[in-house]
């Protein structure tokens, strides 16, 4: 408990943002679950005393559709007035509301990123001059309140001296009444000099903000949001332009949260987030199939194959509405094509070398990897798997079905864990191999991403490519220094040689599938 709180003062007034009862208990539900907001409100209170009520006013300004700020404020939220408004004035801050209005965990967010900075530049007389208003204010509240009590003391003295018969007694009781309301109005003598001297501090400390710092830890703070909302979404499949199922933003927060707690799984989604975006350049352009050849004339709605005289009903206002009956029964001539898919648009399975070679940066990059495949399947819709490995006795499987729905807590646990002892090809390719066999899985294309050196049974290995045939999947092999192309050739269909700071041939030749 702070000494604020200890002394019985609530200097969680109304803030500066206005807010309705709606807006304050949603706030305070998604503190009560979001354990670093909690932990960021309590480090601010020990900068500033009014610290959680900016939290509090950043979320407000993020969220509402038009936030507006109120007038006059208590002199202890002066120093908040004046960075609030400096705040939301502000082109980064605006520019992060386009993505927060009306999310109440991406506001929640972006909230933490601009508190967490705007405390940080509080200089050390701003803070002090912040703390006296607070306690000058909240001796103020104390002395209106006693004042409040003596005068209630003092209208009890006097209704007794009404009632009173006995006229000494009647007369007691009048003096105590008169001596009451003389400290009462002391009191609030008393109240009103301190309030004074709160404010003039309350003004010290708005005007001692030094505009030029406060307005780079906005630009700090917005483009750290952005940044933390980016990486998020590398855990979080669901979120995003076709990325399948909206996620709900409890679990964009708690994706958040895990990167903060975690520099190597920050690292990962901050380098996933590069590769996401050269990955979806690459689909784009991607040909998913080959020309097809028309073969026969048949009934249908597929509006790229629908025969041109068909189309030109819909020059005629009247006949256009016959072409969308016909459209909406199936019922349009078009043609009958005849072609076969490219592989490349089918489920993906992704086998990572963890050996002990494979730690730090290497490690780091073959995750994102992980990371920047799973949101193409989320993306596309495609079944995702991804096999630890290391030793022939360290195996762990993660399978997803339906990516765009996997929990970000299971993504951030698979991206990581890690084995650090040995390596051996065989059981991987056997994992991937079981999987494949699952119908949700036909015709996976494997990506193997190493640094190692492995003998393969020619037993297995003929094994591996009857089935390979058999079930029509690929496999691809990414290998990084000290490994070589020629242990993974066996068994791979392409493979390529990369180093972590010169990948563009092996990112090319992974999003390619």
């Amino acid at each position: 408990m702070s000494r604020w709180a200890k002394r019985g003062v609530n200097l969680h007034d109304d803030g500066v943002v206005k807010a309705d009862g709606w807006d304050k208990r949603t706030y305070a539900t998604i503190r009560d679950q979001a354990k670093s907001l909690k932990e960021a409100e309590e480090a601010a209170r020990k900068i500033v005393p009014t610290g959680p009520v900016l939290f509090q006013d950043l979320w407000a300004g993020l969220f509402k559709a038009a936030p507006e700020l109120e007038e006059t404020v208590s002199p202890s939220l002066k120093i908040n007035k004046k960075l609030i408004e400096q705040t939301v004035n502000s082109p980064s801050f605006q520019e992060i509301r386009e993505s927060t209005k009306l999310d109440e965990w991406g506001a929640a967010l972006g909230a933490l990123s601009f508190g967490k900075k705007l405390v940080e530049v509080l200089p050390e007389e701003v803070r002090k001059e912040a703390e006296e208003a607070a306690r000058k204010q909240a001796e103020a509240e104390r002395m209106k309140q006693m004042a409040q009590q003596l005068r209630e003391a003092a209208r009890k003295a006097e209704n007794r001296a009404k009632k009173e018969n006995d006229p000494e007694k009647a007369a007691q009781a009048q003096q105590e009444a008169a001596q009451k309301m003389a400290q009462a109005e002391q009191q609030s003598k008393q109240a009103e000099e301190a309030m004074s001297a709160a404010a003039a501090h309350g003004d010290n400390a708005a005007n001692g903000l030094e505009y030029k710092a406060v307005q780079a830890a906005i630009k700090a703070a917005a483009g750290e949001a952005e940044e933390t909302a980016e990486m998020a979404a590398a855990l979080s499949w669901g979120t995003g332009p076709g990325g399948g199922n909206q996620l709900d933003g409890k679990q964009l927060f708690e994706a958040a949260e895990a990167l903060n707690r975690n520099e190597s799984l920050k690292k990962m989604a901050r380098l996933a987030g590069r590769m996401i975006r050269i990955a979806m350049n690459k689909q784009r352009s991607k040909i998913l199939r080959e020309p097809a050849e028309v073969v026969n004339v048949c009934l249908g709605d597929d509006i790229s194959n629908v025969l041109p005289t068909e189309l030109a009903l819909l020059c005629h206002p009247v006949l256009q509405h016959e072409f969308f009956l016909r459209y909406s029964k199936g019922e349009l001539l078009q043609y009958e094509t005849k072609g076969r898919e490219k592989m490349g648009n089918g489920p993906i399975i992704q086998c990572v070398d963890t050996s002990g070679s494979m730690g730090g940066g290497k490690d780091i990059w073959a995750k994102a990897i992980a990371l920047t495949l799973t949101k193409i399947a989320a993306r596309e819709r495609r079944p995702f798997a991804l096999i630890i490995f290391g030793s022939s006795s360290e195996i762990k499987v993660y399978k997803w079905p339906d990516p765009s729905k996997a929990d970000p807590a299971e993504i951030a646990d698979a991206a990581m864990f890690q084995y650090g002892g040995g390596t051996d090809f065989e059981r991987p390719l056997d994992e991937a191999k079981k999987i494949i066999e699952d119908s949700v899985f036909k015709r996976a294309d494997i990506i193997f991403t190493t640094d190692g050196i492995c003998n393969i049974s020619d037993e297995f290995l003929a094994d591996f490519k009857k089935l390979k045939k058999a079930k029509e999947f690929s496999c691809y092999a990414v290998v990084l220094p000290p490994g070589t192309t020629e242990s993974v050739k066996k068994f791979s269909d392409q493979s390529v040689l990369t180093t972590v700071d010169n990948d563009s041939a092996a990112l090319d030749l992974v999003f390619s599938v």
